[in-house]
Order: C-alpha cells, then sequence, then structure tokens
C-alpha cells in the first residue's frame, strides 16, 4: 500500500513559539576568542564553506551539505550532522564521535575531522550531478553577503530558516530605495528568498505558491505580532554575524522595517524557461492575490550561474524583475 502523504501541521499562531536563532553568549565567545576560534577562521577562509546559525547551535556547510553540527555549553559539542550525506562514505569509525571542545587538541580534532570531511566531497564532487538545490542556496548566499555594500542590494542573513509550517531558503536584507552605500540598510526590509534549480523544486509540498501561502499567513498572524518578533530576532542575529565576521563590520542595521516582506524567488538554468516554471509561477502569484497580499513584493531574477555547483551570483537591482517584466522576460529570452 502506498504511504499517505502527510498534511502540512495546522498551528494555532496565538500559541505558536520558537527559540530565537542566535548562538549564546558562551557559544559566541567560544567562535570569537576561544576554543572554536580556528574553526571559524577556518570557514571565514574557505568560499565554499559557510556556518549558520541555528537555535543555540551553528551548523558548518560545505558544497551546500551540511558536515559538523555545534552545540552545548559545558562543554560545547561537536558532531556529524545527522541529516549529512557523503558521496563514497561509511558513516562509521572516529568520524561519528561526538567532540567535546575543552582544549586545544580536542579543537584541531574536530578540524582534522572536518577538513577530512570537505577533501571527501571535494574528490568526488561532479559538478553538473552533484549540485543540489541547497547548493544554489549557498552559492547565492555567499555572491550576497555584502561583500560590497555599495553594490548590493541585497545582503543574506540566514538560510534555511523555519517559522510555522514552512521553511524559508532564504531571508535576506534588502536595501531602502534611493539609499546608496552601506547606509542603505540602516532601516531596511525583509526579503524572503526562494532559490531554485530543478522543475522539481518548483513544485510539491514545498512548491513556490505553498511558501507564499504560507508567507501570507504568517506575516498577518496574531495581528503581525510574529513578523515583529522575526524582525526583532533578525536584527539581534545580524549583530551577532557581525561581531563574528560572518557579515561585513560595516554593516549597520539600526532597525528592520515591520513590513510586510519582499518574496523574492530566483530560478537557475534553463528551468526558467519550462512548462513546470510557467504553472509555479502562474499559481504563485494568484496564490499571492487571493490572500490580498501585495504583488508589488513579488520579485523575479534568473540566476543560469546557479545551475551546476560553482561560480557565484550577486543579485543587482535591475537583474530582479516585476511578475509582469519576468513573464515577458521568460518569453523573449
Amino acid at each position: 500500500m502506498a504511504k499517505k502523504q502527510t498534511t502540512k501541521r495546522k498551528f494555532d499562531w496565538t500559541t505558536y513559539t520558537r527559540p530565537a536563532r542566535l548562538l549564546t553568549p558562551a557559544q559566541e565567545d567560544a567562535f570569537v576568542s576561544g576554543g572554536l576560534a580556528p574553526l571559524l577562521a577556518l570557514v571565514l577562509s574557505d568560499p565554499d564553506t559557510r556556518l549558520d546559525i541555528r537555535a543555540r547551535s551553528a551548523n558548518v556547510y560545505y558544497r551546500g551539505i551540511s558536515l559538523l553540527r555545534i552545540s552545548g555549553e559545558s562543554p560545547i559539542v561537536a558532531e556529524l550532522d545527522e541529516s549529512c550525506r557523503l558521496p563514497r562514505e561509511e558513516r562509521s569509525g572516529e568520524r561519528l564521535n561526538r567532540i567535546e571542545v575543552i582544549d586545544a587538541t580536542s579543537t584541531d580534532r574536530v578540524i582534522a575531522v572536518l577538513s577530512e570531511l570537505m577533501t571527501a566531497v571535494a574528490d568526488s564532487w561532479d559538478p553538473v550531478q552533484d549540485a543540489s538545490d541547497r547548493m544554489a542556496r549557498q552559492i547565492f548566499a555567499h555572491g550576497n553577503s555584502g561583500d560590497d555594500l555599495y553594490a548590493a542590494e541585497y545582503v543574506v542573513i540566514d538560510m534555511e530558516h523555519t517559522y510555522g509550517a514552512r521553511r524559508y531558503d532564504l531571508i535576506a536584507l534588502r536595501r531602502t530605495e534611493g539609499v546608496t552605500g552601506p547606509g542603505g540598510f540602516a532601516n531596511c526590509r525583509l526579503a524572503f528568498t526562494e532559490v531554485r534549480r530543478s522543475a522539481k523544486s518548483l513544485t510539491g509540498h514545498n512548491s513556490l505558491a505553498a511558501v507564499a501561502a504560507d508567507l501570507a499567513e504568517f506575516t498577518k498572524a496574531a495581528g503581525g505580532e510574529h513578523l515583529g518578533r522575526l524582525c526583532a530576532e533578525c536584527e539581534e542575529l545580524v549583530a551577532q554575524k557581525v561581531r563574528l565576521g560572518l557579515l561585513p563590520a560595516d554593516l549597520e542595521v539600526r532597525a528592520i522595517e515591520v513590513d510586510l516582506p519582499e518574496l523574492l524567488v530566483v530560478i537557475a538554468g534553463d528551468e526558467v524557461y519550462s512548462d513546470a516554471c510557467d504553472r509555479a509561477v502562474i499559481e504563485l502569484h494568484e496564490k499571492l492575490t487571493a490572500r490580498h497580499y501585495p504583488t508589488d513584493l513579488l520579485r523575479f531574477a534568473h540566476a543560469p550561474e546557479l545551475a551546476i555547483g560553482t561560480g557565484s551570483f550577486e543579485l543587482c537591482d535591475q537583474d530582479a524583475m516585476s511578475y509582469r517584466d519576468f513573464k515577458s522576460y521568460r518569453k523573449h529570452s
């Protein structure tokens, strides 16, 4: 008998709570000046590697694969991410051991394990076969990390952000229109960003339409209370990432406006011209319209560079299109 597909869990938004995606002060200190500082330095030195903050923990990604999870305080613990899928790797032996980060020797062990895992991925990496939506997200996040705040239109601050019933690919900051330089992000707007590189990811449980519907529901829930909490949380997250060096030091966010977020859809490669993309984009627009969500906050971009697991893509203002402009772009390209 075929397994019945699980339906979306219903949320009571009046009672729904979740922990903030922030490191504890002790964990932050460990990364800045304590036992995890060498690990952070390794992450910052490799463009294929990314550290993302979770609720009282952090994950280290390499080419879109989550390799290590860092959690705990006394002691801090590093362990292989349970969701990790390594090519040609046997999930056994010392790699799966919990490593308690208590001295320089244990830190060296963590770095050695991470380096070994990264080498295993790199040695078997096929840019076409092994490219994934998660890798595309990581490349997009790296290309829009605010390295040049005079040119950046978006700065990605979080990846795979879960809120309510949905996991959103990325959360970014959108520059205030007409304000140039780093000051354009002093008072900015959130941009929920979906990055898709395959026809399969455009439909199904996490389709663009499903994301749009849940975003509209989330922003209006409890009279906007959840949106306000998220904006405040993201302000703290940006400040923490700046202190860690994960975002540029001159990114001074004074306040994230508690306005409805922009929904930015980035589609990679030739899938942008597919029938599946056409259906997904139309249904997405219909979902937002039916929920009275302003469609001028819906923007699209085509990123051919994200189709394979190499390269980079920095999104400029002229790359982001309205729904009508995107339809015309697909038709005439």
